[in-house]
């Protein structure tokens, strides 16, 4: 929890214990309380709107499996087990929403702060803690809080879900040459058979006539 160590996030932490509330703390918006909180939902947040997304939208009964298996751990931000088990690490379908969904949270939820809709998350949270009970932790129990992280990760699974229907159609499509490749292959060995078959049914033809 370095990033909750700084001066300015320790002001903002007395004056939340001095008055009773984060609402008009003197430093809102600082980086490690807006990505801790909101960015990227201590680091789950495409992994849980990933996992919602398959969900939803994936017919493959295996990838719905890893999906199920890996709900729990995500909520608790151990995301690894997904990332290794599904096709996401080297997956270039998935670079840009890894890279919009925590700008979108980070934008949202700091406009959210500017209008006075939410407080600002300046308690401390254990190392653990589900992502989406971080800001409402971090805010001491606000309901606006918590409301603004549902939003968000709906948001969130409006995002990736086009880009996880392309992933399922090139999906599809590899698929599909595999599987036209493999039949190319039988194809080949099935004439090659009937190749040798023929032969050798030539062969006992000749050599019959030979004997006759």
């Amino acid at each position: 929890m370095s990033g909750q160590n700084g001066g300015a996030a320790t002001a903002n932490f007395n004056y939340a214990l001095t008055h009773g509330s984060s609402w008009n703390v003197p430093f809102k918006y600082l980086g490690s309380n807006l990505v801790q909180s909101y960015g990227t939902l201590s680091g789950a947040a495409f992994t849980v709107s990933l996992i919602i997304a398959i969900l939803l939208l994936d017919r493959n009964k295996q990838n719905k499996l890893v999906a199920k298996a890996s709900i729990f751990p995500a909520l608790f931000g151990v995301f690894n087990g997904l990332w290794v088990a599904f096709p996401v690490y080297l997956n270039p379908l998935l670079v840009l929403p890894v890279l919009v969904i925590p700008l979108v949270n980070i934008v949202i939820s700091s406009l959210a702060i500017a209008l006075h809709l939410i407080p600002v998350s300046v308690y401390p949270v254990l190392a653990g803690t589900p992502g989406v009970l971080i800001p409402y932790i971090g805010t001491n129990g606000s309901w606006q809080a918590l409301l603004m992280t549902i939003i968000l990760v709906i948001l969130d699974v409006y995002i990736i879900m086009p880009f996880y229907k392309i992933n399922m159609n090139v999906q599809k499509r590899i698929a599909e040459i595999d599987a036209l490749q493999d039949s190319r292959v039988i194809s080949f060995k099935g004439r090659k058979k009937i190749i040798k078959e023929e032969l050798g049914n030539n062969e006992k033809t000749y050599a019959k006539n030979a004997t006759k």
